[in-house]
């Protein structure tokens, strides 16, 4: 499980909104949008904090698999803190955040954590390698070759 402190990562990506621009709403789904594209399976992995003390409905959610919290009568990252203090296996949480506090409340219990500009290094560095096709396990049956491998089997073996 990755948690990400929501308003950190918006304003490391630069897509906070600005006096002027678009709202903090459509900042948020801009880069949950993002996220998602660049997590693909993975967003549901996910969970992103964000601050709201005038939060109204429901203070959770989900969008393309992505989980969100909004944190409700305290900080976000006063809920970021007691999610990695109730996670059952820290070894497994990754916490990205720039706020020292909670970077230091997750090394404490055992979690990785990251700096928001190390995290979207590592999702951008997934986005430059290439994708392995799947292959059939050993005693399965082979997959079938494309329509483009077909062809070209058929033309070295004279058939075409």
């Amino acid at each position: 499980m990755t948690l990400i402190d929501g308003y950190n990562l918006l304003h490391a990506l630069g897509m906070a909104p600005k006096p002027g621009g678009m709202s903090l709403e459509r900042s948020r789904l801009r880069m949950l949008e993002w996220l998602a594209g660049e997590l693909g399976e993975e967003a549901a992995d996910v969970g992103v904090i964000f601050d709201s003390q005038m939060m109204t409905g429901d203070n959770e959610q989900t969008h393309r698999g992505i989980w969100m919290r909004f944190s409700r009568g305290q900080s976000a990252d006063d809920l970021i803190e007691e999610l990695i203090r109730q996670e059952p296996v820290p070894a497994r949480l990754t916490v990205v955040s720039n706020d020292h506090r909670i970077q230091v409340a997750a090394k404490r219990r055992g979690c990785l954590f990251w700096d928001c500009e190390q995290f979207v290094d590592w999702l951008q560095s997934l986005a430059k390698k290439p994708r392995e096709e799947p292959r059939a396990e050993v005693g399965e049956k082979p997959l079938a070759p494309s329509g483009v491998e077909m062809d070209e089997w058929l033309r070295r073996f004279g058939a075409k």
